[in-house]
């Protein structure tokens, strides 16, 4: 999954406002930085360098690395409510960013690209979503508690303090706008179609819910209800 760092101290998670503070930010390119390598403290310390003497305001990495996020001199994380994360990022990957060929075929069992992306949130996810990001954040507030941990709808209050004034409207940055299929017709017919790999998903999802729930603890936010499936 994608983590943007912005400014050399915001960790942002896809789907958790990166096009809002792209915008705020003024963002024009970006600059996609691994942890590939990192074997002792040596290497470590080289790729902490890099990061810092990156001339972008946004670098790129992988949530499965945001451990090593330690050694950066990161101040906020901004995280979005788990459950909203999962189906936004569906609706996403599953209509906003497919090719003109795949939304032609449509919503229907027999599009096998649409199937092999659903397939992938059972294992590691995709650019959009991650079923270890909460446990790989909860790993890495273990060792940085003194990063903030700042929910979506408080981002234009965190911009306004950094001498911003671009107010955040989700409904600017969401695929709603992109026409039928609504996210909700997306997310039933991925139910219907497909309820083993839906069950699967859900079950990945339920277990990182665990470790949001163990982070809003620790800072003092709301505990996230557990759903059940049919539900949603």
């Amino acid at each position: 999954m994608d983590i943007s760092i912005y400014d050399k101290k915001w960790i942002v998670p896809a789907k958790c406002g990166s096009r809002y503070l792209d915008k705020a930010f003024g963002v024009t390119e970006q600059n996609n930085v691994g942890v590939d390598g990192i074997e002792n403290r040596t290497s470590l310390n080289k790729w902490r360098n890099l990061v810092l003497d990156s001339p972008h305001t946004k670098i790129v990495a992988q949530s499965d690395n945001i451990f090593q996020f330690w050694v950066l001199p990161i101040t906020h994380i901004v995280l979005r409510n788990p459950l909203s994360h999962l189906l936004s990022a569906l609706h996403t990957d599953l209509w906003g960013h497919i090719d003109e060929p795949t939304r032609a075929i449509g919503l229907v069992k027999g599009n096998l690209h649409l199937e092999e992306i659903l397939l992938k949130y059972t294992k590691d996810g995709t650019g959009h979503w991650s079923p270890h990001l909460y446990y790989n954040l909860y790993m890495l507030l273990q060792k940085r508690p003194d990063i903030k941990v700042v929910p979506i709808e408080g981002l234009t209050e965190l911009l306004n303090e950094s001498g911003f004034e671009l107010e955040y409207v989700p409904s600017e940055y969401n695929f709603e706008k992109a026409g039928e299929p609504s996210r909700g017709e997306i997310i039933n017919w991925v139910k219907t179609e497909y309820p083993s790999i839906w069950k699967r998903i859900w079950e990945r999802y339920e277990l990182d819910v665990k470790w949001a729930n163990r982070i809003t603890e620790n800072v003092g936010l709301p505990k996230i209800k557990k759903r059940k499936r049919k539900l949603i």
